[in-house]
């Protein structure tokens, strides 16, 4: 449990919530140093590009430069998983210009958890594991 010492920092923005008993937070990890997590199906694209026009609509991601007809989000993840693949815990890289982005971030991953598509690990005790969602649109591309 030592890296869980070192992953977590203080954490601020996306309030944690509870899902099944996971916790999904801000914050910051070793995210180049943790194994790349392994998950089963792709993310439900579709849903977060709705999800994030409708954020990116906001004065507050309007005035950091974002706009809903054209963007690019990426971030950094980091996920506690269980010998059998049960997420028992998310942290966000957090993203202060556009804090909203977290919680589009945040529900792709929980829905992607509670759908068991995060891989068993073969450890014998909970282990930290990191990734990336990255996804863009553009006045082309739609």
């Amino acid at each position: 449990m030592k890296k869980l010492g070192l992953l977590l920092l203080p954490l601020t923005g996306l309030a944690a919530s509870q899902a099944a008993g996971q916790a999904v937070e801000t914050g910051t990890a070793p995210w180049d140093t943790l194994p790349r997590a392994r998950v089963s199906d792709a993310l439900e694209y579709p849903v977060m590009y709705g999800w994030a026009q409708q954020l990116l609509a906001t004065d507050a991601c309007r005035k950091a430069g974002y706009r809903p007809d054209r963007f690019t989000i990426d971030t950094r993840y980091a996920v506690l998983v269980a010998p059998d693949g049960e997420v028992r815990r998310i942290v966000i890289e957090e993203n202060k210009a556009c804090p909203g982005v977290d919680l589009v971030v945040g529900l792709a991953l929980q829905s992607l958890s509670r759908a068991h598509k995060f891989h068993r690990t073969g450890e014998s005790r909970p282990r930290w594991y990191a990734g990336r969602i990255s996804f863009a649109a553009s006045p082309q591309s739609q």
